[in-house]
């Protein structure tokens, strides 16, 4: 059965999603927002382990990542510290915080790079965009066995094998991101999931349809048609999608999406890392900052 035509329909509850649907909900348009799963977040997944709450998705808010943290102060959220001290042990031996380096010659190359990175020239940003940073640092002269131990440490953030990812990339990150720990320094108190539920509070619950799967997307003269797996049919005057390139390649789109765009969604990488939980009966570590990168 075909709902009544709404103004801005928006695929994707997620943290984009949320965000687009508040801030078209405060300059006063009427939203409908879809979403394949049956839960809100996207990326943010929080859980709860007994009397523990544990993200399986999205969970730092990075020193440098002021819109999050404005998005945050708007709800009164409050951020706690999350800053790690990582400990390493790889092949047997055990190295405290700050005990292990890849030598001063390749830190100080790094050093060069970044401080560099503002002002790299498009020959330069394309030439980096096709060497992968396992080879990069291979061409640099660290040796194997660094390159292995920062493979394990750089692969956490990006959710793959330094060999796949684009030397570019990793210096964007170091440029712009900031190393390690210290970019990576806030969680929400009580959870990230209280952010998306109080952005879907303001926006309002019946603004929300749940395990709605986008099939196809119609646009006319007269607006724009979202045919679900369900049957049902959403329309409106205009779309934003909100969802995975991965998704967006799922909807039969009328007409097509532009070839540049098509071909822009293809080049998008999703990171592909396993979370675990696991709750102990008595608390091993000494520190709260306590974090281990291992081979093990």
């Amino acid at each position: 059965m075909e709902q009544p035509r709404t103004p801005i329909i928006i695929l994707g509850a997620g943290l984009s999603g949320l965000r687009t649907a508040l801030t078209l909900t405060r300059a006063g348009k009427d939203v409908l927002i879809l979403e394949a799963r049956d839960r809100i977040g996207g990326r943010v997944d929080t859980r709860t382990l007994g009397n523990l709450t544990v993200e399986m998705g999205a969970e730092w808010i990075g020193t440098k990542d002021v819109l999050m943290r404005e998005l945050c102060a708007e709800f009164g959220i409050e951020l706690i510290n999350h800053e790690l001290e990582t400990r390493l042990l790889y092949e047997g031996t055990y190295f405290p915080p700050g005990e292990w380096s890849p030598g001063t010659g390749w830190e100080k190359e790094l050093e060069r790079l970044v401080k560099e990175f503002p002002s790299l020239t498009p020959n330069n940003v394309a030439r980096l965009q096709n060497i992968d940073w396992w080879h990069f640092m291979a061409q640099h002269h660290v040796s194997v066995r660094d390159m292995n131990i920062l493979d394990l440490i750089r692969s956490t953030d990006f959710g793959e094998d330094m060999r796949f990812v684009p030397t570019y990339d990793v210096l964007y990150d170091y440029a712009v991101g900031g190393d390690g720990d210290e970019a990576c320094t806030y969680t929400i108190k009580g959870g990230n999931h209280r952010l998306v539920d109080a952005m879907l509070r303001e926006i309002g619950l019946d603004r929300l349809v749940l395990s709605e799967v986008a099939t196809q997307v119609i646009q006319d003269e007269h607006g724009v048609t979202v045919r679900c797996a369900s049957g049902r049919e959403y329309s409106g005057q205009a779309l934003v999608s909100a969802i995975p390139t991965l998704a967006v390649s799922t909807i039969d789109w009328l007409p097509a999406l532009p070839t540049p765009q098509q071909d822009a969604y293809a080049q998008v990488g999703y990171c592909r890392i396993l979370k675990s939980a696991g709750s102990f009966n008595e608390v091993f570590w000494k520190s709260e900052k306590f974090e281990v990168v291992t081979d093990a």
